[in-house]
């Protein structure tokens, strides 16, 4: 890549690091499909603008438009825009915005797989290799946090609540002393 390519890259991850942090906050006060309502139309009303001028300048579409382009097009920007967005901002809602981001990195894990067999992409170490890293990534960015925090929630629903350190260390009705292993 150029250097200016490279530059947007990373301009726009800082973006999408922002879009989900203030998503985030947002999602407390507003329902999601509400939030994908606000970014789609924000990004339907500003991208005409900035793209069209670029298409007309350089004649970016070459062929015939049909019918059937037209609505590819309109349906793969509902189904991943729209789709994606909206899970998503549920994402967010009933996770962090650390996982949802996490969490996708997955997707260039599944382009990649999807990739060798559809479009014909040669499997390679690098590949393999970077595949790996990945999935390792949200092993422990992820899979391994919520474990933890789902052990420690079903330990905390069956140990008795106490109210003071004397009703904790007192013997239960039955006279028997607690048994130290969980049941």
């Amino acid at each position: 890549g150029t250097p200016v390519g490279n530059m947007f890259i990373i301009i726009g991850a800082f973006a999408w690091t922002s879009f989900s942090l203030l998503a985030q906050r947002q999602s407390r006060s507003y329902h999601p499909l509400e939030l994908v309502s606000y970014a789609l139309l924000t990004c339907a009303l500003l991208m005409p603008l900035l793209i069209l001028p670029d298409m007309l300048r350089h004649q970016a579409i070459h062929a015939s438009v049909t019918w059937l382009a037209v609505l590819s097009a309109v349906g793969l920007a509902l189904l991943v825009s729209v789709g994606r967005d909206t899970l998503f901002q549920w994402g967010l809602q009933g996770s962090s915005a650390f996982v949802a981001n996490a969490m996708g990195f997955a997707a260039p894990f599944l382009t990649v797989a999807y990739a060798i067999p559809l479009l014909g992409e040669q499997l390679s170490v690098n590949l393999l290799i970077s595949g790996f890293l990945i999935l390792m990534g949200l092993v422990f960015a992820v899979i391994l946090p919520a474990r933890q925090q789902y052990r420690a929630r079903m330990l905390a629903e069956t140990m008795p609540v106490s109210t003071s350190p004397a009703e904790g260390s007192a013997m239960p009705e039955g006279g028997a002393a607690p048994s130290a292993q969980p049941e």
